[in-house]
């Protein structure tokens, strides 16, 4: 089995704020250049899970508000020749990347070229990510110009396939195999690539707007995730609130299976992520389907067997590896050989 990484940039793992904010730029530094105020230096927080699958890395971060940079001078230093596609779970990013600006709410998916400038001011975020050498898309798609900056916007076809694919592998990754894991961290490049020669094959899409019933969708998703925790929140709640009929909210909802099934998966996925947080060890699975927004512990264990066919004990953590501070200088040299590797 490849060796995955749990880090975290917290005041307990990292009590002195420089010391943390150090190693979380270390940690980023194979990518991007981590740009903190003195107050979010002083708040610092972050998680970073690393999961080589393969030909492929698949990553899971989450971090509080700062901007992310790849300059020039970064540029000049990179060795590796890498892409990176991007779910934006949670947060909003503005700024541009190889020169076109972008706007990226949460839902949306991203490429970013990492042989290209970047200047991203990010809010509080988390994200799934899978880091992937240039030729695995470049041999299915050809030409890559159009690819840094690309956006699928929430709610899209391209997005709901991406979203869907990248979040069942981030759940089912602890169970691979190491070969089991390389080949699906194939296919699921695989379907990145896809996505991207059909956005592609029209050059005049690129770049281009949203469209207005995208534009509807994304409100409707965004106002379910900051509801969905509440217990009580449920379809008929949503079309109220939106002024829509029975049939409108379904089709709004008909790619995710109609919105009661995609209140009970963002419940899910919440309640896994914690259930998997060394944080959150210690709670009871009933405090986990509260949290969650389930009404019961009954309710989540019978969620996660149909979505994820898995306990809830299954999805627990064992010892994690970095249950203590390591080096910043150890994080980045760790990441970058692994990316080496690629």
């Amino acid at each position: 089995m490849p060796t995955v990484r749990h880090l975290r940039f917290d005041p307990e793992t990292y009590p002195d704020p420089l010391a943390r904010a150090e190693a979380w730029h270390d940690a980023f530094a194979p990518s991007a250049v981590p740009v903190l105020t003195p107050q979010q230096t002083r708040t610092l927080s972050g998680r970073l899970d690393l999961h080589p699958l393969g030909p492929v890395v698949l990553v899971q971060i989450a971090a509080s508000p700062q901007t992310l940079v790849r300059d020039r001078a970064l540029l000049s230093r990179l060795t590796y020749d890498h892409l990176i596609f991007d779910l934006f779970l949670e947060g909003s990013a503005r700024g541009h990347a190889g020169g076109r600006p972008l706007a990226i709410e949460a839902g949306d998916c991203v490429m970013f070229d990492l042989k290209r400038t970047m200047h991203l001011q990010v809010s509080a975020f988390r994200l799934q990510a899978l880091i992937l050498p240039r030729r695995l898309l470049a041999t299915r798609v050809g030409a890559l110009d159009p690819v840094d900056g690309l956006i699928f916007p929430a709610g899209s076809p391209e997005a709901c396939i991406l979203s869907a694919t990248l979040s069942e592998l981030v759940a089912q990754a602890p169970r691979l195999t190491e070969a089991g894991g390389a080949a699906l961290g194939l296919g699921v490049a695989g379907v990145i690539a896809a996505c991207v020669a059909a956005r592609t094959a029209d050059a005049a899409m690129v770049g281009a707007g949203r469209p207005a019933a995208d534009a509807n969708a994304v409100q409707l998703r965004r106002h379910l995730e900051r509801h969905a925790m509440d217990p009580t929140f449920d379809p008929a709640r949503l079309a109220a609130e939106f002024g829509l009929s029975r049939a409108g909210l379904y089709r709004a909802f008909r790619s995710k299976g109609g919105v009661a099934a995609a209140i009970r998966r963002w419940r899910a996925d919440r309640a896994v992520r914690l259930l998997r947080d060394p944080a959150w060890s210690g709670r009871s699975v009933e405090a986990v389907a509260r949290a969650s927004g389930f009404t019961d512990a009954r309710v989540l264990r019978r969620a996660l067997r149909d979505l994820h066919g898995m306990t809830s004990a299954q999805m627990r953590p064992g010892l994690l590896r970095d249950g203590h501070p390591i080096s910043g200088a150890d994080i980045r040299q760790e990441i970058e050989m692994l990316l080496q590797r690629l």
